[in-house]
């Protein structure tokens, strides 16, 4: 299964760096996940944005906390535009969330096995969650004055 939720990308968002999520996992063996970032149409996930798939651990652990990777091949999103980030489990797992706004979580069967599918699919279940998800990304001017600049996140964090 997967599950994405939406946000939009602040005026500053340059290329995505790493994908956080908060999960753990349900069980024994191993539990691998992915994440990638979806566009947005109408209020519902899409497309998946190029070179957004990550595989984001082999096998998350068995208590909660932040699971992260690092981009190889950075995605790009457009400032203030509307996307939908997504991680998707191999199995059982874990996944944390707060009250969010009307429809800004959106659930729906994936098999992990051939990668995230695109675009998004038809019909997901939605819900007023909040999911524990994030990007850091290097902010545009950083990017334009190829300066060393803090990294920012977006999305929601513990």
């Amino acid at each position: 299964a997967k599950v994405a939720c939406k946000f939009t990308a602040p005026a500053d968002i340059g290329d995505i760096d790493s994908f956080s999520v908060y999960a753990s996992r349900v069980g024994g063996g191993a539990h691998a996940q992915r994440a990638g970032i979806y566009t947005d149409n109408a209020g519902a996930p899409d497309a998946l944005v190029a070179n957004s798939s990550i595989v984001i651990s082999a096998n998350i652990p068995a208590g909660p906390g932040w699971n992260s990777a690092t981009y190889g091949t950075k995605p790009t999103l457009t400032p203030g535009a509307v996307y939908w980030l997504c991680a998707q489990a191999a199995t059982d797992q874990t996944t944390y969330y707060d009250a969010g706004g009307s429809n800004q979580q959106a659930r729906r069967n994936d098999s992990y096995s051939d990668g995230l599918a695109d675009p998004f699919d038809t019909l997901p279940t939605y819900a007023a969650r909040q999911f524990s998800i994030y990007v850091t990304y290097t902010p545009l001017a950083a990017a334009a004055q190829g300066a060393l600049f803090r990294n920012r996140s977006v999305g929601r964090r513990l």
